[in-house]
């Protein structure tokens, strides 16, 4: 099925390198327990296997639905169980098949009832609580950003909805994906007129000008908005966060195995207070815990400290007794 154009940077064969380490914490500090993730039988897993089963198939198209066909062609194997038998044999093949699972679904207020609330509440209460700290940014987190789409509407809203009450506050966010190529979509900035039907018409206004293509969103609203390219299985910035945006990634295409590991490396990266929000059809695996801002949208707030496997969630040393402990814990 050809090669990935840069194996090297995808996950191949068996997954070698370590699960992103806490923050401030190197993997090579890690204990080895947390440095591959397992299968089954104990042996490190290959990173298909890490994606979860799907009971009912979705109702969207991917890279693999035209790829995986011609590729049996390609490569003169009869069906899916030769496949795999050629997977076991060749290594290099699981980081190509690996890029074929990324499902690039993304568009301007998606979910638009999400977007209200973080217009509403979750930004409003975040800002207040940072500009009581004497904090001068809000930090966010984009995660499975696609083509950018999510972070560049919460930088609109930010900017022409919030920010006129918080002066003193500037936004940043950081958004980031596995694919080059939708990051590279994102930093352009262009997107066909379809991107943006459900954009409220006085923000399109603003926001955006005409393209060619459709719209590009002007210039003052990338601003503060940094892209990078990273496998959330292997990495994740290196600063904590105000707000986390995790939406139709981690839970809904990885194993619980592997939620697992990113979660509690994820809430380590939010600043006690602060929300994380999932998808509108996403669960959290059992045992783990969030306090619900709203359920209805999967919103959450984290107002203590991340508590390990058998242990109890705890204040965290920087909670304020207006922002308590919470129940946050992953068993």
């Amino acid at each position: 099925m050809g090669r990935a154009k840069d194996p090297q940077k995808h996950i191949q064969g068996r997954v070698e390198e370590a699960i992103v380490p806490p923050v401030g914490q190197s993997a090579a500090e890690l204990p080895q327990a947390q440095q591959t993730i397992p299968a089954a039988g104990g042996e490190p897993a290959s990173p298909f296997a890490a994606y979860a089963e799907v009971a009912v198939p979705l109702p969207i198209e991917t890279p693999l639905t035209y790829a995986l066909p011609e590729g049996l062609r390609e490569l003169a194997l009869p069906d899916l169980r030769a496949y795999r038998a050629h997977l076991e044999r060749n290594t290099p093949e699981w980081g190509v098949l690996d890029t074929l699972c990324w499902i690039p679904i993304s568009r301007f207020y998606r979910d638009k009832a999400v977007f209200a609330w973080l217009e509403h509440a979750v930004l409003p209460a975040l800002a207040t609580r940072a500009m009581a700290r004497g904090e001068t940014e809000l930090r966010c987190w984009s995660a499975g950003c696609a083509a950018g789409e999510e972070p560049y509407t919460l930088a609109m809203i930010w900017r022409l909805r919030v920010a006129s009450a918080f002066p003193a506050l500037r936004l940043r966010v950081v958004a980031t994906d596995v694919d080059p190529a939708m990051i590279a979509r994102a930093r352009a900035g262009c997107y066909p007129a379809h991107s943006v039907k459900n954009v409220p018409a006085d923000i399109v206004a603003e926001a955006f000008r005409r393209a060619p293509a459709g719209y590009s969103v002007r210039e003052e609203f990338r601003g503060g908005i940094e892209f990078l390219v990273q496998d959330i299985r292997l990495a994740m910035p290196g600063e904590r966060f105000h707000l986390i945006l995790c939406r139709n990634v981690v839970l809904t295409y990885f194993d619980e195995t592997l939620q697992r590991a990113i979660l509690r490396q994820m809430m380590q990266r939010l600043l006690p207070c602060g929300a994380v929000i999932f998808g509108l059809s996403e669960a959290l695996p059992e045992g783990v815990r969030l306090e619900p801002w709203s359920p209805r949208l999967r919103v959450y707030r984290h107002r203590g400290g991340v508590a390990t496997p058998g242990e109890a969630a705890g204040p965290h040393p920087e909670a304020s007794a207006g922002c308590a402990s919470v129940d946050f814990s992953i068993t």
